[in-house]
């Protein structure tokens, strides 16, 4: 009897035991699915982060190329500062004073609004505006306007717009530069590099 109770014991305990085995068994299961799941919400917030942070690069970098200027002309000679005889511009000299011809470029990209004499001009001076990418307005004025810039044509910032002239400025060899923001004229000095 004893060893009938014995055997029934063992069997019992047996039962419990491999029941606590299972048991463990789907816990470990269960543990494994969720460590497996968090793994991979992690991998996917990882990539997520990289995409964001490809994405902040790229939108920094483009904010830098929009915001950055470069000189129009080889030449830093200025001429007349703004709010000397001018309240509206800089004007910058020849390399060679009174000699036409030095290149003039974009200081930033954009497109052209205007290319020639504009008709709301009071002298002969030809113009090349430039609605700026960055949503400034430039102006570039008595200069040999390059014959491939018309009005709608893509600017990229260097891009060639001309040649150092006089135009409406007899034997003033010069170019005359402004720059607009939000409809105030600036002193272009202020964006150009030092």
């Amino acid at each position: 009897m004893a060893s009938s109770n014995l055997n029934a014991a063992r069997a019992k305990l047996q039962m419990h035991l491999k029941k606590l085995q299972e048991s463990s068994n789907r816990l470990k299961q269960l543990r494994q699915k969720k460590l497996q799941n968090d793994l991979e919400t992690l991998n996917g917030l990882s990539n997520n982060l990289d995409e964001l942070y490809k994405k902040y690069l790229d939108i920094k970098k483009r904010a830098e190329d929009l915001f950055t200027f470069q000189w129009p002309t080889e030449s830093r000679r200025i001429t007349s500062n703004f709010g000397e005889s001018h309240t509206t511009g800089i004007d910058i000299g020849a390399k060679t004073a009174g000699v036409k011809g030095d290149t003039i470029n974009a200081i930033n990209s954009g497109t052209v609004a205007t290319s020639g004499v504009p008709s709301w001009s009071g002298s002969q001076a030809t113009y090349v505006i430039i609605n700026g990418d960055d949503g400034y307005e430039y102006r570039y004025v008595h200069l040999d306007i390059d014959s491939s810039i018309k009005v709608g044509t893509k600017i990229t910032r260097g891009q060639k717009l001309g040649t150092m002239g006089d135009n409406g400025s007899p034997g003033q060899v010069h170019l005359h530069l402004e720059v607009i923001i939000d409809g105030k004229k600036t002193d272009p000095l202020l964006i150009l590099p030092k």
